[in-house]
């Protein structure tokens, strides 16, 4: 199949593998095959969301203006060429804490994983694509997608007087930070699930 040979493109098959992980919520068939297409629409909201932002963010300010609409002031030093200089700034703070919360997923006990994975085979018996391996892709997409607007930061202020380029860094400013709160949705139920397994183990513990 054609997947199995793009997955094996240095870097960019590794960002598919993680993409198609993430759209197919974790399912053991994204290593074979490409998530259905109505999964792609996973995607959607938060895309259309930062696109939705970026436009309040450029040209809003510019609205405001004497109820006229006069040029963004592009430039080095104006805020819609500033995308890119926030996201170089405060992202790869966020992509560290993210990373940090990636190597936690190692540290969860054996009794956790195999409760997840339980819980995972029966939601999947209901006909819901999912398994313990959602953990995985909900934290690696989130990271990816920092790594990238970090990188388009980076162009962005080589080339501050190109309008798509601003909004481009702005929408993946955007992008990124809701994905910020999808890892903390997810360190969330982690941790609800990590606690409740504790609180069970101390009421075994008590039987005993």
């Amino acid at each position: 199949m054609i997947y199995k040979h793009l997955v094996k493109i240095p870097i960019l098959g590794s960002l598919l593998a993680i993409t198609n992980a993430y759209v197919f919520n974790g399912d053991f068939a994204s290593d074979r095959k490409f998530a259905p297409l109505l999964m792609w629409a996973k995607l959607l909201p938060c895309i259309i969301f930062s696109i939705g932002l970026t436009v309040l963010t450029i040209f809003a300010p510019c609205i405001a203006i004497d109820n006229k609409f006069p040029q963004c002031g592009l430039g080095k030093d104006s805020f819609v060429s500033s995308g890119g200089a926030l996201s170089t700034a405060i992202l790869p703070t966020i992509l560290g804490f993210g990373i940090g919360v990636y190597a936690l997923i190692f540290s969860l006990s054996k009794k956790f994983v195999r409760l997840f994975h339980e819980k995972s085979r029966m939601a999947q018996k209901d006909g819901r694509k999912i398994s313990v391996l959602t953990i995985n892709a909900d934290i690696a997409y989130p990271l990816i997608s920092i790594v990238f607007s970090i990188l388009i930061g980076l162009i962005q202020q080589r080339f501050p007087t190109m309008l798509w380029l601003s909004a481009l860094a702005w929408m993946s400013l955007w992008y990124s930070m809701l994905m910020t709160l999808e890892i903390i949705g997810t360190i969330y139920r982690l941790g609800e699930h990590s606690l409740l397994d504790k609180v069970d183990e101390d009421d075994d513990h008590s039987w005993s």
